[in-house]
């Protein structure tokens, strides 16, 4: 039999509806999307809206973040709101006037990795020319968790002499996709072509 403490108050609010709207950040390309469910897993960065109606309504409401500042909600359009940029993976609680207890929600912050660029041609990256040589091609591969924008450049450093008669030259090169893509942004693997350069003459 429960006891008298842990039955529900009379006229205590009550959760009857929860949206979570995730907005990742812009450079993901990824779209805002809408749940129910509190509990979710997102870019790092992204914004984080609540709309959570309860009834009867309280008198105020707020989001406790362990560790962290809460998050408090505002009363608009008949249900309570509140908004954070997820920076961390994070744990949280409604709180409110007169509300039950309840449980923990996670949010998982999906960090971004770093591009991985893979040399495809020549296949190493210190490259010796040969005596008579004038123009070098490389080719690279390009993959990125969130997609690749086609634009690139190839910055080459060309070193002459030796012992302590070294002289570099830096030169910079715009790169071209070889791939066929129809968008600014992909998430399939770019291969980028450098324009063929020419060695000046000694």
């Amino acid at each position: 039999m429960q006891g008298a403490a842990s039955r529900p108050i009379a006229g205590a609010p009550k959760v009857t509806r929860t949206r979570l709207r995730i907005v990742p950040p812009a450079y993901t390309g990824l779209p805002a999307r809408e749940q129910p469910a509190l509990d979710a897993r997102a870019p790092e960065g992204s914004r984080i809206e609540w709309v959570i109606d309860m009834a009867p309504g309280p008198d105020a409401a707020q989001l406790v973040f362990p560790g962290a500042a809460a998050v408090t909600l505002a009363r608009r359009g008949g249900g309570w709101r509140g908004a954070t940029t997820l920076t961390a993976s994070t744990l949280y609680r409604l709180e409110a006037q007169g509300l039950e207890r309840q449980r923990l929600h996670r949010l998982n912050a999906v960090i971004d990795a770093a591009p991985v660029v893979r040399i495809v041609e020549p296949d190493a990256q210190l490259v010796l020319t040969r005596p008579g040589q004038t123009r070098w091609t490389p080719v690279f591969e390009v993959t990125d968790d969130y997609g690749v924008a086609p634009g690139a450049v190839l910055r080459i450093a060309v070193t002459r002499g030796e012992g302590e008669n070294i002289t570099v030259k830096h030169r910079t090169l715009p790169l071209t996709v070889a791939a066929t893509a129809g968008a600014s942004v992909s998430p399939s693997p770019w291969i980028w072509r450098a324009r063929a350069w020419r060695r000046a003459a000694t």
